[in-house]
């Protein structure tokens, strides 16, 4: 066999475009893997307690706060706190765990010991409680009674000589003291006052 014949039957070495090439067909699950990871990663969402309370407020189409369905907890906080929710593409609410957000103000903070103390101290949860213990029921307010239903006011009249004194009294204090800014200072004001206490203790008492 002549040198011709033998450069005729010697393979010629792939090119490295070729290489590559075939190596990127041969494992096509892989870059579909990076594809997949990168766009889960981008998805995921790091919250914090300031980005939860921003997406309750400005978007209410996408973020809820859930009940606690947890009939063992009953304290009364949970009636103004729930639990932060974002919803799926299906409208599914999804808890956002170890966080709670008011259901009024949104405020939200860390909730990972089932600690309910610092929750009770809320403002939000203080004025409604304020708010329950100075109104009272219409049942209570229908039972109660007035007191003059009880008793008549008594009506007393005035001598003449009490209504002398308290003109004079008046009239010395308006020539005497002529300070509209310091009346509760004046001696006048105060002779009055003096004698108005000595006549409702005298008629009243």
């Amino acid at each position: 066999m002549n040198s011709d014949q033998f450069d005729q039957h010697i393979p010629e070495p792939s090119s490295p475009s070729t290489q590559t090439s075939t190596s990127s067909a041969s494992s096509p699950l892989s870059s579909v893997d990076l594809r997949v990871s990168s766009s889960a990663s981008s998805s995921s969402e790091n919250y914090t307690r300031e980005k939860i309370q921003r997406h309750l407020k400005f978007d209410k189409a996408h973020y809820v706060i859930l009940d606690n369905s947890n009939s063992k907890n009953s304290a009364i906080c949970w009636r103004s706190f729930g639990f932060p929710a974002v919803l799926d593409t299906n409208g599914a609410p999804q808890k956002i765990p170890n966080f709670v957000s008011c259901k009024k103000c949104f405020t939200t903070y860390s909730y990972v010991s089932n600690s309910t103390t610092f929750l009770n101290k809320h403002s939000c949860l203080s004025s409604d409680q304020k708010t329950k213990s100075t109104l009272p029921s219409s049942r209570d307010t229908s039972s109660q009674s007035l007191i003059t239903n009880y008793s008549q006011p008594k009506i007393v009249r005035l001598p003449d000589s009490y209504s002398k004194d308290m003109k004079d009294l008046v009239v010395r204090w308006i020539c005497k003291d002529m300070r509209p800014f310091a009346i509760v200072d004046d001696d006048g004001f105060r002779s009055i006052a003096q004698r108005c206490v000595s006549i409702g203790n005298k008629c009243f008492v």
